[in-house]
């Protein structure tokens, strides 16, 4: 066996499989085949949380590389579609504030992939947790709506 691989039960632990391997290519991959595993039952989704993977998903979601946040944001929704545990894993990591950040991004797609994590976990038991960073995210989307609504106004008004 080589001297970096760790064993955890029979598979791998995700931070072999990122360890020296950095390269955005790769690092889509690799989220994109964690994405895959977490698409399906809690089990599928408990052996990816139990590898460590989802630390690195989160860490990878605000890396800034778009080949990288698309699948690691994949992969992090399917897991809060599992239990309340595997969604807890995904708070404990940190990754709350990043798909707060997620919600202002000009991409459509990751907008929406973002707001689709956020609701999963606010339909889960966390939702005492998640208060503080529900009140900043709320005033967010008020200051959003308003901005939208004025640039809107302002187009119309030079329109006439």
């Amino acid at each position: 066996m080589h001297p970096d691989k760790e064993i955890q039960g029979e598979g791998m632990e995700a931070n072999v499989l990122f360890q020296k391997n950095n390269l955005p290519c790769f690092l889509a991959d690799a989220c994109w085949a964690f994405s895959y595993l977490t698409d399906g039952d809690n089990d599928k989704i408990q052996e990816v949380v139990s590898a460590g993977a989802v630390e690195i998903l989160a860490e990878k979601l605000a890396c800034g590389e778009l080949s990288v946040v698309t699948p690691s944001l994949r992969a992090l929704g399917n897991v809060v579609t599992g239990s309340d545990d595997q969604t807890d894993a995904v708070i404990s990591a940190g990754a709350l504030p990043v798909l707060a950040a997620l919600l202002r991004h000009p991409r459509a797609n990751l907008v929406k992939e973002a707001a689709w994590a956020i609701s999963n976990i606010t339909a889960g038991n966390q939702v005492s947790r998640l208060y503080n960073g529900l009140v900043s995210l709320k005033f967010f989307l008020i200051q959003s709506f308003l901005l939208a609504c004025r640039t809107k106004s302002s187009t119309l008004w030079r329109r006439m």
